[in-house]
């Protein structure tokens, strides 16, 4: 036949057959070391995004009587620098011990340990630890002091003041600020006269770095506007910040000697930390996530009160570190001071950074979970991000929020925030539209006003209008996002309901939503109100016949939220305590904030990871060099995994390629079979007595 070879010598049977075991021998050993390999890697990715079923403890041990009475002497000592009026030190003591059992009761009665951790490092026992080692770190801290600080400063005798100001409307504001996280140098002044001290120290989660400007000096009922550029010896250019952890902030009015001025005399109205990072999801590149202190963060006056403006994180979560900060802040005072000639007061701002980049690997970053009414409006003011109510009668708004999350998530911690002297109730409502609750149909319908120029703004005007907001503008102009300051979203007023219009009360419209939501369960299965804050009067405090609110505790009716989930918040408004006096402007918030913790651990991983992290912005900034090396990467690959496929296959006969056709064999010749890797097999009689009759069967 024609693929014989007839050989003068007859070659070794066994040699070829050695040399045949050799060739599996290595494909056995690359194809265990792949094998290996793949299943290392896949154990090292499981093991960095799998973790415990909870977040582990930040603090392992319960408190001894010994440390809790510490600990509450603390409390003590805030009141007691913030006391307006005589209070005895056993009343305050009494107090401060009632106060803890509350929070801690609260958070123990929340349906996760995760909560419980979350709350606790909030309101209750853990944050007072966490207080302890940072007022005692401060008060033994060598501060170093900078006087020639670049500062933006004003003082405002009222609060309409403050608002008619030109250049610190919400939009503006943010354009400055971003401007100024950008490289832009031109804002502020030096040679004021203030200073600003800097000081760094270990704790035990972390580093802490304080920054505080002032001194300043306040008589009373004055609005205190103050910007500077924190934390320059701690820029962190990307993606050399990705991987490190913030693990906590304080931002608050103090005195000199490191206290924490509460809620009276000062009302917090907004403390933002603005943090750049590329990766942010809540702001494009800037965001005030898990930095920002407002009024209603304070806790109950007559206990922790201000000490819950420290926002810790439990152990096991952390905020990205961001590559720069900002601090943004403004302060209304409500009371006299003590001292006739003015109390002394700084602006501070600290953060934790963890040592240890393991410090929040556990879970990373908490997911942002946040319905909100939109603050912006094309009819009013974007005053300080605040949308104006009628200061007569009942009124109510909503917003519905379409696939608020994108993978399952566990709600591990949550707040409100508002002005409570007027807002009534605000309700967060889980897999139900604003049209599944009947909102939006008659009788339930916001008024519809078309956008225009501000000159025929429905509301009064507290400052002369900006050149971008309408010089030489048509109203078409005005209203195109591509030019107005105007948010596109915001496209008409509806975003309230006077109730007066409709005869309905707060209580009617409530009812009917229920009723709708009754319906819409029924129908869909689906569908349940996440969140009803208690009534204002459960947290609110009277001091010197003036209502003063802290924080608002309410728990969810669940806790997990499903992938895809669409939420409605809904805003009740009545004036809490009196009539608002004739004249006065109502300005509103209507926020939740929640933060949530992945369910997959993958996606936690993806999320949070370093590598994960250098991957998304290297994509996201730099496409074409991330894709010309991915290229290079998979080329690499190819041909190292083509080089040891081909110096093993090349042993072998290609499939389909060796036939042998059995003809006339000859048992006095030696035929030698050779096939194309060389192999001898013969004499071909020895081969083939044990098989079966092939005939002309090709093998």
């Amino acid at each position: 036949s024609d693929v014989y070879k007839r050989q003068v010598s007859t070659q070794s049977t066994g040699d070829g057959l050695r040399h045949m075991r050799w060739q599996r021998v290595l494909l056995a050993l690359v194809a265990a070391l792949s094998s290996l390999v793949l299943l290392v890697s896949c154990a090292a990715l499981w093991v960095t995004v799998s973790s415990a079923d909870r977040l582990p403890a930040s603090y392992s041990e319960a408190g001894t009587d010994g440390e809790v009475d510490e600990l509450i002497r603390l409390v003590v000592e805030h009141r007691l620098e913030n006391q307006l009026g005589n209070i005895s030190h056993s009343q305050a003591m009494a107090d401060a011990t009632a106060s803890l059992v509350r929070s801690e009761e609260f958070c123990l009665g929340l349906g996760s340990p995760d909560q419980y951790e979350w709350c606790s490092m909030s309101i209750g026992l853990n944050l007072l630890r966490e207080w302890r080692s940072l007022k005692g770190g401060m008060d033994g801290a060598t501060w170093e002091t900078i006087r020639d600080v670049q500062l933006y400063h004003k003082v405002n005798p009222d609060e309409e003041s403050y608002y008619s100001q030109q250049d610190l409307s919400s939009q503006v504001a943010l354009d400055k600020i971003s401007g100024v996280m950008e490289g832009d140098e031109e804002w502020g002044v030096r040679g004021h006269g203030y200073v600003m001290k800097r000081a760094s120290f270990k704790a035990p989660r972390g580093t802490w770095h304080v920054e505080k400007v002032g001194p300043f000096r306040r008589s009373g009922g004055e609005w205190v506007h103050c910007w500077f550029d924190a934390f320059r010896n701690l820029r962190a250019a990307a993606p050399s910040n990705m991987g490190q952890w913030v693990g906590g902030t304080l931002l608050a009015a103090v005195t000199n000697s490191n206290q924490i001025i509460g809620y009276p005399p000062a009302h917090m109205h907004h403390f933002h930390l603005y943090q750049k990072d590329h990766l942010s999801s809540v702001f494009p590149k800037f965001s005030i996530l898990g930095s920002e202190t407002h009024g209603d963060a304070s806790c109950d006056q007559a206990g922790l009160g201000g000490l819950c403006y420290l926002a810790m994180l439990p152990k096991g979560m952390g905020l990205h570190r961001p590559e720069q900060f900002f601090f943004d802040a403004l302060i209304n005072f409500v009371a006299r001071p003590k001292d006739p000639s003015g109390d002394e007061f700084w602006f501070l701002a600290a953060v934790n950074l963890a040592d240890d980049r393991q410090e929040a690997a556990v879970y990373g970053a908490p997911v942002p979970f946040a319905p909100e009414i939109p603050d912006f409006n094309p009819v009013q003011y974007t005053e300080a991000a605040t949308f104006r109510l009628p200061t007569r009668g009942q009124s109510v708004n909503w917003e519905g929020i379409t696939e608020i999350c994108r993978f399952d998530m566990d709600l591990v911690w949550w707040k409100f925030h508002s002005h409570w002297f007027y807002a009534d109730d605000l309700w967060v409502i889980v897999d139900a539209t604003p049209e599944d609750l009947g909102l939006g149909r008659a009788p339930l319908v916001q008024r519809e006003v078309p956008c225009t120029l501000p000159s025929a703004w429905a509301y009064p005007k507290t400052r002369p209008l900006l050149p971008s907001e309408s010089s030489g503008m048509t109203a078409e102009e005005f209203c195109d996002p591509a030019r107005s300051l105007v948010p596109s979203s915001a496209r008409r007023l509806g975003v309230l309901l006077e109730l007066n219009r409709t005869g309905l009360s707060i209580d009617d419209v409530k009812a009917r939503i229920a009723q709708s939501l009754t319906s819409h369960r029924s129908r869909t299965g689906r569908g349940a109100l996440l969140f009803d804050p208690p009534p204002t009067r459960e947290f609110s405090s009277h001091i010197d016949n003036q209502a003063y609110w802290s924080r608002p505790l309410a728990k969810p009716a669940f806790s997990h939220i499903a992938r895809g989930s669409d939420v409605t918040i809904v805003g009740f408004y009545q004036p809490q305590v009196s009539p608002v006096p004739e004249g006065q402007t109502v300005r509103m918030h209507a926020k939740f904030w929640g933060y949530g913790k992945p369910s997959s651990p993958l996606i936690r991983w993806l999320m949070n990871h370093r590598w994960s992290r250098l991957g998304q912005y290297y994509t996201a900034f730099f496409p074409a060099r991330t894709a010309l090396v991915g290229l290079c990467a998979m080329a690499s690959w190819t041909a190292v995994l083509g080089l040891v496929i081909g110096a093993v296959s090349s042993r072998f006969p290609p499939l389909g390629e060796v036939y042998l056709r059995v003809q006339d064999c000859d048992p006095d010749d030696v035929p030698m079979v050779e096939l194309s890797d060389g192999c001898g097999l013969g004499p071909c009689q020895d081969e083939f007595d044990a098989k079966p009759d092939l005939g002309d069967a090709q093998i």
